[in-house]
């Protein structure tokens, strides 16, 4: 769940913010022959912040451009990502 914050430069060009929470689970499991198995799961809500610049093509068409930090436990996991959002009226 993310609060998205815009702030439009003009008609064409806008920053916009992203803050949020996330949840993650991570399992892992390990095999070796002659010596066993096992495995582990790991799951958490932490945080997500994020900048973005979009770019409004036409009246129903935006392009962009936005970069991600999500914190899980203790280290950082960096997004970038590049989307087209098309409105339907």
């Amino acid at each position: 769940m993310s609060l998205v914050g815009i702030f439009p430069f003009n008609q064409k060009f806008s920053l916009f913010t992203r803050a949020g929470l996330y949840s993650w689970r991570l399992k892992a499991a390990v095999s070796a022959h002659g010596l066993g198995s096992g495995s582990d799961t790991e799951s958490d809500t932490d945080v997500g912040l994020g900048i973005g610049l979009s770019y409004a093509a036409t009246e129903k068409v935006d392009f962009s451009l936005e970069f991600n930090r999500y914190d899980t436990e203790g280290s950082d996991t960096d997004f970038l990502g590049a989307g087209v959002n098309f409105k339907f009226n």
